[in-house]
């Protein structure tokens, strides 16, 4: 698809295009739903450019799938390639203001009901919510903007519509989004789905409380840590991070006792809500009430404990 048709115009004079970049670019690598066929792919590729007769470059952009990464850190493809992460040393939150604000202003242009916008609208702080709740991510952007920008509606219900001061209906503003989130949770090993959701759900709810009190109760300062989760979960040693592995484009684990960091601002709000996420929806209030359940078999057995220590450094002081 690729080798024959440049092979077969590579000597002719319309192809001598020296003055000008000669790029391939392979976008969403991770959508291809097998990892061993994601590292074919990438042999493939890399093997495809070293027989060009002619240099070419080669565009990969993808979400930082564990495969993905691993595939790049050996071999031909480590020799010849060269990153750039977008993560949070690249802040993007202005690059997507710009963006939201354009389209906004085009809109209140064009738009069929551009008459009956308000003067204001929309009001500065409804758009810095929604770059936050983006967290950098563009197709959270392009989104709202389709969404809003709708021929066919009133962009200012559609926007009250996505903040919340109207109910969606059958209203679906995020289904692309959706639709993202579903593929990468489609992923996960059903084996391990559940726990899954439930570090997830308690992370989020932990996050959300800003229950730090809790944790200090227990010697231990950081409350969503996969360290600490272990221990209010007993889990083994490395368990969070097992059930968490296939999730490393929606979150990150810097250190054991650091907490969970995620990147989308806009996940709970895909995860809380049954009619966005189906079968991977977390009910809130079961995840309080697991929480309340581990804390205080948590605190029973530390405070057990605690006196059987007492009990038997004493006895052994005495004899």
């Amino acid at each position: 698809m690729i080798l024959s048709p440049i092979l077969a115009i590579v000597d002719e004079p319309s192809f001598n295009t020296s003055h000008r970049p000669r790029i391939f670019i392979i976008d969403g690598l991770d959508e291809c739903n097998e990892p061993d066929k994601q590292c074919g792919i990438l042999d493939v590729l890399c093997r495809l450019l070293q027989g060009l007769p002619v240099p070419f470059a080669l565009i990969i952009a993808s979400r930082p799938e564990h495969r993905i990464r691993g595939a790049f850190d050996l071999g031909d493809l480590n020799r010849c390639s060269s990153r750039l992460s977008l993560d949070n040393a690249y802040n993007r939150d202005p690059d997507i203001k710009k963006f939201l604000v354009d389209k906004f202003n085009d809109i209140r242009k064009q738009h069929p009901f551009r008459a009956y916008l308000p003067e204001s609208w929309p009001m500065q702080e409804v758009i810095d919510k929604l770059v936050s709740k983006a967290s950098g991510q563009f197709i959270y952007a392009s989104t709202v903007d389709r969404f809003i920008g709708s021929i066919r509606h009133n962009p200012a219900e559609r926007l009250d519509v996505l903040i919340g001061n109207l109910d969606a209906g059958k209203l679906k503003p995020f289904e692309q989004l959706d639709f993202l989130y579903s593929v990468i949770f489609h992923a996960i090993d059903q084996a391990d789905l559940a726990g899954t959701l439930r570090i997830l759900g308690i992370v989020m709810v932990l996050s959300h409380r800003r229950s730090y009190h809790y944790a200090s109760s227990f010697n231990n300062p950081v409350p969503y840590s996969p360290r600490f989760l272990e221990r209010l979960l007993r889990l083994r040693t490395g368990g969070v991070r097992c059930l968490l592995f296939d999730l490393e484009s929606l979150l990150t684990i810097d250190d054991d006792n650091r907490n969970i960091r995620f990147f989308h601002a806009s996940l709970s709000d895909y995860l809380f809500d049954k009619s966005r996420s189906g079968q991977f929806w977390i009910d809130a209030e079961m995840i309080y009430a697991d929480v309340a359940q581990q804390w205080l078999l948590l605190l029973i057995s530390e405070s057990s404990a605690r006196e059987w220590r007492g009990k038997y450094y004493g006895s052994h002081l005495i004899e």
